[in-house]
C-alpha cells in the first residue's frame, strides 16, 4: 500500500504498509458520510463539560495551545484533516490532496462554500495565511516549504526545498487548524486568541477566566442539518470534591481530565471511563537540562543514575490504579508495538545498585541537590513527584519539589527557556512517527525543550534522514535508530508512559468523540443526547 498517510496507524494498520512512500492521492466524499445528519437523532440540549484546567490561550492554534485548549478550541476551529480510527488522514475541510515526492509538492484541494464564523470565505488565501502564521509563531513543521502556490481560490500547491514525508500531516493536521484571516488581520492576535473564529459547528460566545468557555450552535454550518446540540460549555473545575458534586448532581453532563480522587469516587458509584486508546495521545516524560556545561545534569551517567533509581513500573501501576485513564508503560517516547518501536532499546530497569554505580562513575558518589518541577494544578503530578523524590533520596539525590503554573512551564520549556539544575515532569504528544515530535526538541531549530538538550550530530542526521526518505523501510529504520539513540546512547529523557485522559458521562451523551481517537479533536457536530 502506497502513501504516507498510513504512517500514523497503530500496529495492525502499520503492518499493511509496504513498498515506497510514493505519490499519494487521497479524496473524500462530497460530504463526510459519517457526518451526514440523521433525522432520527434527538435535537437540542445544552452540553456542559467539566474540565480540570483553565486556559492561557484559546483562539490561535499556532501559539501553542495545551491539550485542553486545543480540545476546547476544536468546538469552533476545525482542521483540514482529521484522523480515522486506523490512523489514516481523513479529509475534512478539504476534498482531497496529492503528494508527489519527485516533484517535491503537496497539492491540496479545498471544499467550496464554507465560511468562517465572521462570514469571511474559507479559501486558499485563508489557508495560506494560517500556514504562514504557524511558522511566524515559531513552529518548525513547515520550515521546509519554499512556496505556497495559489492555483485558484480552492487549490494550493505546497512546494518543498527537499522532500519531507510528513508534509501532509504537518500541513493538514498539525498546522491544519483554520482561523479567519479577515478577523485576525482586523482585530490582531490578542483579540483572535480570546475569540476563536473558525468554521466549526459552534460559534464562540464567552470566555470567563477561571470559570467557563461557552459556544452556541452555528446556524450556517457547512454540513446541512448539523450540529444537533444548541450549545456547548466547558466549566473549569479544579477541585475534585467540586468535580464530583457537579457531576453526580447533574450540574455537568460529563467530566474530563479527571483527578485521581474524582476517578476513584465515580468508579465506586458505578461509572466507567469512556476513554479509548488513542491514535494521537499524550506522552508523559521526565526531561532534564542536559546541555549544561557545568552541573550534574550535563553528565550522561548522572542522567542514567536518575533513570535507574526510579521504579517507574511501580509508579505506573500506582497511577493506573488511581484513574480511569489509559496508561501504557513505555521505555520510549512513543507507543509500544508499532513499526517505529525498537525492540533493542533497553531503557533503564529499576536498580539502586546501578544508580549508585552511575553516580560514582560521574563523580557524584554522595549525590547532589536538584529541583523537580511539575504543573501546580495537577494533584497526580504532585503525587508522582513525591514518589520520584523518595526513590532519588535512596541514592543520595536530594530533589526539592516546585509547583509551577502553565505560563511558567512554557517559559522553562520555550525557545529561550532558562537553565535549571534539575528535571521537569512534562506532557507532550505520543505518535507512531517519532520524527513528528522529536524534531521539535532535538533539532537545533526546534520549539520545545530545544534550549535544554544537546543537539548531537548523529541525532540531527538521523532525524533529517527520517523526514526526507522516500522508502518506508528507511523511515522505519531511522525511527528505530532514533529511539535507541535518544534513550540508550544519550539518555536525553526518561519516558514514563503514553496515555489518554479519563472521561465520564451519565450514559446519555452519544457520538461525542472525546478521547476516542485523538487527544485534541472531538466530534461536536454530531454529539447529542439520547432520549
Amino acid at each position: 500500500m502506497k502513501g504516507f498517510k498510513k504512517l500514523l496507524a497503530l500496529a495492525a494498520a502499520a503492518a499493511m504498509i509496504t513498498g515506497t512512500l510514493g505519490a499519494t492521492n487521497v479524496w473524500a466524499d462530497e460530504v463526510p458520510v459519517s457526518e451526514a445528519a440523521d433525522e432520527s437523532v434527538k435535537r437540542g440540549g445544552d452540553l456542559k463539560l467539566g474540565i480540570g484546567h483553565d486556559l492561557v490561550d484559546l483562539g490561535v492554534p499556532s501559539v501553542g495551545l495545551t491539550f485542553q485548549g486545543s480540545l476546547i478550541a476544536d468546538t469552533a476551529i476545525e482542521h483540514l484533516c482529521r484522523y480515522n480510527q486506523d490512523g489514516t488522514l481523513e479529509p475534512w475541510l478539504i476534498s482531497g490532496y496529492e503528494e508527489d515526492p519527485d516533484a517535491l509538492t503537496l497539492t491540496v484541494h479545498l471544499r467550496e462554500g464554507i465560511k468562517f464564523h465572521d462570514g469571511s470565505d474559507f479559501n486558499a488565501d485563508a489557508v495560506i495565511f494560517n500556514w504562514e502564521l504557524w511558522t511566524e509563531n515559531g513552529n518548525i513543521e513547515l520550515a521546509g516549504v519554499t512556496e505556497y502556490e495559489k492555483v485558484d481560490d480552492y487549490t494550493i500547491v505546497v512546494h518543498l526545498g527537499e522532500w519531507n514525508n510528513a508534509i501532509a500531516t504537518s500541513c493538514l493536521y498539525t498546522a491544519g487548524a483554520m482561523i479567519s484571516k479577515e478577523y485576525y488581520e482586523a482585530n490582531g492576535q490578542d483579540a483572535a486568541n480570546a475569540n476563536p473564529c473558525g468554521t466549526g459547528p459552534f460559534v464562540f460566545s464567552e470566555w470567563k477566566k477561571d470559570q467557563y468557555v461557552k459556544f452556541t450552535a452555528n446556524e450556517n454550518y457547512w454540513i446541512e442539518g448539523l450540529p444537533y446540540l444548541d450549545s456547548v460549555e466547558f466549566d473549569f473545575i479544579n477541585d475534585p470534591a467540586t468535580q464530583i458534586s457537579a457531576f453526580l448532581s447533574g450540574e455537568i453532563d460529563a467530566v474530563l481530565e479527571c483527578s485521581a480522587d474524582t476517578c476513584l469516587t465515580l468508579k465506586s458509584n458505578g461509572f466507567e471511563s469512556e476513554t479509548k486508546p488513542l491514535i494521537s495521545g499524550g506522552a508523559s516524560t521526565i526531561l532534564w537540562y542536559s546541555c549544561q556545561d557545568e552541573g550534574p545534569m550535563g553528565n550522561v551517567d548522572v542522567r542514567r543514575a536518575i533513570a535507574s533509581a526510579i521504579d517507574m513500573d511501580a509508579i505506573w501501576e500506582y497511577c493506573s490504579s488511581q484513574t480511569g485513564a489509559i496508561y501504557d508503560r513505555t521505555i520510549q517516547w512513543g507507543p509500544n508495538d508499532v513499526w517505529s518501536c525498537n525492540p533493542e532499546t533497553k531503557g533503564y530497569p529499576y536498580s539502586e545498585e546501578a544508580a549508585k554505580e552511575y553516580l560514582e562513575k560521574a563523580g557524584y558518589p554522595d549525590g547532589f541537590d536538584m529541583v523537580l518541577y511539575h504543573i501546580s494544578n495537577s494533584s497526580q503530578d504532585e503525587a508522582i513527584c513525591v514518589l520520584v523524590q523518595d526513590y532519588l533520596a535512596k541514592v543520595g539525590i536530594n530533589a526539592s519539589i516546585e509547583a509551577v503554573d502553565q505560563t511558567r512551564l512554557n517559559t522553562i520549556s520555550g525557545i529561550d527557556g532558562e537553565a535549571f539544575t534539575g528535571m521537569t515532569l512534562s506532557a507532550g504528544r505520543a505518535e507512531v512517527d517519532l520524527t513528528t515530535y522529536y524534531n521539535r526538541t532535538f533539532m537545533p531549530d526546534g520549539v520545545r525543550w530545544v534550549n535544554q538538550v544537546d543537539h548531537f550530530d548523529d541525532i540531527v542526521d538521523t532525524l533529517t534522514e527520517g523526514m526526507t526518505c522516500k522508502e518506508f523501510e528507511e523511515k522505519e529504520a531511522a525511527c528505530q535508530k532514533l529511539s535507541k539513540m535518544v534513550i540508550d546512547d544519550y539518555c536525553e529523557l526518561l519516558p514514563m508512559w503514553t496515555s489518554s485522559s479519563a472521561m465520564y458521562t451519565h450514559g446519555n451523551l452519544k457520538d461525542h468523540g472525546i478521547y476516542q481517537i485523538n487527544y485534541i479533536i472531538w466530534t461536536p457536530e454530531i454529539a447529542h443526547f439520547e432520549e
